[in-house]
């Protein structure tokens, strides 16, 4: 039995928007990480759940940042109560490699369990209020509920995936047809949906757990893209969920 449950308008504050080559969206993987925390955390209280698949709508976005000395706007930010070194006047040189975004969303999981009422909507209030999403503060959220149709979808935007402009963009590398396809076409922005690997699953020195496989991986990227709510007629295919294998970890919606 799937049965679809509506976590509507969440205020996230200070989600990470920094994705190793590019700043905006938060890696898809951030957003499936809290849906897989929250599966956990309701098996724990009992459940025999699973959230399969995750809808991604935006609603409103403020990307953090400051203006500089010359009045430029930047998405990196001085690091607070640091010391100047001895040949630096100015606290502002000193920078962090990193950006945040404050984000107003709302989440369709597609949850799998041999019964499901309006209680796991009660357990899942309980929990939400205990996690993070993409590193950022859950600061409220209007209800949790369960979907019946699609118009109790509240307006926004699904983010979807356009990997198929991706593969016929031009280039030498996977970067150069990224630049080249946001170049051709504004409405799609970069995501970072998983990992590659770089090495064979194992143990290495120094490793934190030592009762877990090891794997040094990188970053991968592709495209995505937005969808009006109100076009929607199948909100499965905008659910994202996890593909595996070949040494590639990822989250895809038919990617």
């Amino acid at each position: 039995m799937i049965r679809y449950v509506l976590l509507e308008k969440v205020n996230i504050e200070n989600a990470n928007a920094f994705n190793n080559i590019t700043v905006g969206i938060p890696a898809i993987t951030g957003f499936m990480g809290f849906a897989h925390a929250l599966e956990r955390k309701l098996k724990a209280k009992g459940g025999t759940i699973k959230i399969s698949g995750v809808g991604l709508e935006f609603h409103e976005y403020e990307l953090k940042g400051y203006k500089n000395k010359e009045g430029q706007y930047v998405t990196t930010f001085p690091l607070p109560g640091s010391i100047p070194g001895l040949n630096e006047k100015k606290l502002d040189a000193h920078i962090m490699n990193q950006a945040y975004i404050d984000l107003n969303m709302s989440f369709v999981l597609a949850v799998e369990g041999s019964h499901i009422d309006t209680s796991i909507c009660k357990s899942i209030k309980v929990a939400v209020e205990t996690l993070r999403i993409a590193g950022g503060i859950i600061r409220s959220y209007k209800a949790v509920r369960l979907m019946d149709t699609l118009a109790d979808i509240p307006y926004g935007y699904f983010l979807t995936c356009r990997q198929d402009v991706l593969n016929d963009a031009v280039g030498n590398d996977m970067l150069d047809k990224m630049i080249h396809a946001l170049q051709q076409d504004n409405t799609l922005i970069p995501i970072a949906i998983g990992f590659k690997a770089l090495s064979e699953v194992g143990h290495v020195e120094g490793q934190r757990d030592l009762e877990k496989d090891h794997c040094f991986v990188e970053s991968v990227f592709s495209l995505g893209g937005f969808e009006c709510s109100k076009s929607i007629e199948d909100i499965n295919a905008y659910l994202w969920r996890y593909k595996t294998g070949e040494g590639l970890y990822l989250c895809t919606i038919n990617c």
